[in-house]
């Protein structure tokens, strides 16, 4: 029985442990666990299951033979309960790429369910406003008590409206004028590690026009102003649509040094080569189609003919050292990313 650590899989060796029991007229005093069924994971490297199975067979082929054959290799096996389930995605998380999409579908909808409201709360303090009542601060609830029947069931209504908008969403929205004015002034100070970081807002073009770094919506209705504060956001802040950081590094142009052709060293002679003369060496390299797929070196044509084609062919530890080599990895001012499928974990092991 393979694929043991798909769900349900317990109860199908069970049932078929009891059909095998059924089938050979076992007697009653013969478990169905005592019965030739194997649960294995062959998926799984040195499966107990596995061992189980083959030492199994060693011993039926010598009944049958009638010499002994024995392993020096797996002496290790499970027991009738089957090997230990071990696996990268659990059975009960089996449907976790599902639950991330609902979970992103179900923000959408409470998104547009606070535009909802957020709009309506921004109507009524408009009309508050040109009715002549002069709430204190925005966003704060209003004293239930005035002469005007009109005004006061305004007031209630705004109140209602600003129970029903989520906390968060009455923050963000307090904070917008604060934001506008940070991203407006001439310069903009936020802190990282306790320590201020002064930034210019702008930068200036060549005809001398004074462009803004991070150019803000000129929404004036809550609603709209919500939305992007929940969807969109300024660079470094929540959903981090324009990046982690507030600002991008302007200590040096944004540059990508791509390289990946046959052997290592060739490459490295490339990297070297795009790197001269820059401040910092930003290497991006491309791998071969061998190595992309986890496959060694091999005469086969399906393989020989691909090795270092549109991309450096790395298949050893010494060969990822002969790629970087000359390079000082740890300084800040040196950065590596690679292309890379389902080798990643093992080069990357040998990057480090």
């Amino acid at each position: 029985l393979n694929k043991f650590e798909r769900r349900g899989s317990q109860d199908a060796l069970r049932d078929i442990r009891k059909q095998v029991w059924r089938n050979k007229g076992a007697p009653h005093n013969e478990l169905p666990e005592t019965m030739p069924v194997f649960p294995t994971i062959a998926a799984q490297f040195n499966d107990l299951g596995v061992n189980a199975l083959y030492i199994e067979l060693l011993k039926r082929l010598g009944e049958i033979g009638g010499r002994t054959l024995e392993t020096r290799y797996f002496n290790q096996v499970c027991g009738p309960e089957g090997p230990k389930q071990d696996t990268v995605v659990p059975g009960r998380r089996i449907r976790y790429l599902s639950e991330v999409s609902d979970s992103v579908r179900n923000y959408h909808k409470w998104v547009e369910q606070q535009r909802v409201i957020a709009g309506k709360l921004g109507a009524t303090y408009s009309v508050l406003q040109d009715l002549g009542d002069q709430p204190s601060t925005p966003l704060t609830p209003l004293d239930e008590k005035h002469d005007d029947a009109g005004i006061l069931k305004l007031r209630k209504r705004y109140n209602e409206l600003l129970n029903e908008l989520d906390a968060e969403c009455v923050n963000e929205l307090k904070g917008w004028p604060e934001l506008q004015k940070a991203y407006t002034a001439d310069e903009n100070v936020y802190k990282v590690r306790g320590r201020e970081i002064h930034v210019g807002n702008y930068t200036k073009t060549l005809s001398g026009t004074q462009l803004p770094k991070v150019a803000l919506p000129k929404y004036r209705d809550w609603g709209d102003v919500l939305v992007w504060l929940l969807e969109e956001n300024v660079p470094g802040r929540f959903p981090y649509t324009a990046g982690v950081f507030p600002y991008k590094r302007s200590g040096e142009d944004p540059t990508r040094m791509f390289a990946g052709e046959g052997p290592a060293a060739r490459t490295n002679r490339r990297f070297h080569l795009v790197s001269e003369g820059q401040p910092a060496a930003r290497l991006s390299t491309a791998f071969d189609s061998v190595t992309l797929y986890g496959e060694d070196p091999h005469e086969r044509p399906d393989i020989y003919g691909k090795v270092g084609e549109s991309g450096v062919a790395i298949f050893t530890v010494e060969e990822i050292e002969i790629l970087y080599a000359g390079f000082d990895l740890c300084a800040p001012t040196t950065s590596v990313s690679m292309t890379i499928n389902g080798p990643a974990p093992i080069i990357l092991a040998f990057f480090f």
